[in-house]
């Protein structure tokens, strides 16, 4: 990594072409990446981008760009922040925790990338060691040799000149298979970008290694499909990182060399799995916690809160917003929002989670028209609050699920 440049940015924050923080090459390869992803990671300014909610890191040519989440807006604390994104996605279970155990030595001269590409380096390298899985699939040929059945369309098709030629086809059994052609890929394309010499000969032996496979095109639902395959289920956590690598990667195609790799995450989605999984861990079995339930409520339109609570025959509702109040008011977008999953859910109670920035009061306020919970017209609310993502440690609170739960008033 002899030439690249590692820069640390916080999400929100501005990097310019005009402040040599960008070259001009760097910069088209981000917009040519942005416009793949239709615009979701970093709003484009003039010679400039802004970077929105998505952390993690991407890597353009030589240049490392790590963006980590930021809710002190006094403090830029940028290690301390490296090592709660690193909590997190252990805590979301996307980083598991003999690798966050080895993640600090690891990370003081080493971009959040490089950890990524060993996790996914170590899990290729275990599923070697203990033999990749073979499979049967069918195989065509026009070839003078006769195997298998004959394909009597194709041979007609083909083969009608040329009486020597014989189109079969047959079943074979070897590792041609989607699994080991997209992590063959996924290891083709992090060989292409500026990692550290070891990690670098690491990659280049698993390629010597590892059956040669066809090209394939990656999609969402290839993914989806391949988590089904039988006999594969020990290939989950390699494909968990292989899935984040292909799916994110810009070839270089017309930018020079210039390709992209991102592994981002959406700090909305990350806050919101992080309160479900300590509410799992807090609560106890006379709570029932559902994530993402959904109610039909016109057409084939659905409501979808993040969290539905139920206990003792009361519903409360949990919503979860990535956003930095100046002040305890939340959009009227937001509380028409809580209003419709209090009526759908017959909740007597919701609750506006926010990150705490500010040292914000709660607010709670009664809708003005009440709620119709078993067929009795029940006065409901809405409490904005406020949580500490960290403790005094400047850790990432483990209490936070009982924090919240305090605020449904059970009493």
């Amino acid at each position: 990594m002899k030439n690249s440049t590692y820069i640390q940015v916080f999400e929100h924050q501005v990097l310019r072409v005009d402040q040599q923080q960008l070259t001009m090459q760097q910069f088209d390869a981000l917009a040519h990446f942005n416009e793949q992803h239709e615009q979701k990671y970093f709003s484009l300014l003039h010679k400039g981008i802004r970077f929105r909610q998505y952390v993690g890191v991407l890597q353009v040519g030589e240049l490392t760009i790590e963006i980590l989440p930021k809710t002190d807006q006094h403090k830029k604390n940028s290690q301390n922040w490296q090592k709660v994104l690193l909590e997190l996605l252990h805590a979301c279970q996307f980083i598991k925790i003999d690798a966050l155990t080895k993640a600090p030595l690891h990370l003081k001269t080493s971009p959040l990338l490089w950890l990524y590409i060993e996790l996914f380096v170590q899990e290729v390298e275990q599923l070697l060691s203990q033999g990749l899985q073979k499979s049967y699939r069918k195989q065509t040929q026009n070839a003078p040799n006769w195997k298998g059945q004959i394909n009597f369309a194709k041979q007609l098709q083909k083969n009608l000149t040329r009486p020597h030629q014989i189109y079969t086809s047959h079943q074979t059994y070897d590792y041609q298979h989607p699994i080991h052609q997209v992590l063959y890929k996924a290891l083709k394309i992090v060989e292409q970008f500026w990692i550290n010499h070891n990690l670098q000969q690491k990659i280049q032996y698993l390629i010597k290694a590892f059956p040669q496979q066809q090209d394939v095109v990656v999609t969402e639902d290839l993914y989806v499909n391949l988590y089904k395959a039988p006999k594969f289920n020990k290939y989950h956590a390699a494909l968990d990182l292989a899935r984040m690598i292909t799916l994110q990667y810009s070839p270089d195609i017309r930018l020079g060399n210039c390709p992209v790799l991102a592994i981002l995450f959406d700090m909305n989605q990350l806050f919101e799995q992080y309160i479900q999984q300590q509410l799992k861990k807090t609560l106890d079995k006379t709570w029932r916690i559902e994530a993402q339930a959904s109610k039909r409520f016109w057409a084939n339109r659905k409501l979808r809160p993040d969290i539905w609570l139920s206990h003792e025959g009361s519903n409360y509702i949990l919503d979860t917003k990535w956003k930095i109040l100046k002040r305890p008011a939340p959009s009227d977008e937001d509380l028409r929002q809580m209003y419709a999953y209090n009526h759908n859910f017959e909740a007597s109670r919701s609750l506006l989670i926010y990150p705490n920035v500010f040292g914000l009061s709660q607010r709670s306020e009664a809708y003005a028209q009440p709620n119709l919970i078993e067929g009795k017209a029940v006065t409901h609310y809405c409490k904005v609050i406020f949580v500490d993502i960290l403790n005094k440690k400047g850790t990432l609170n483990t209490n936070i699920a009982s924090d919240i739960i305090q605020h449904l008033d059970l009493t």
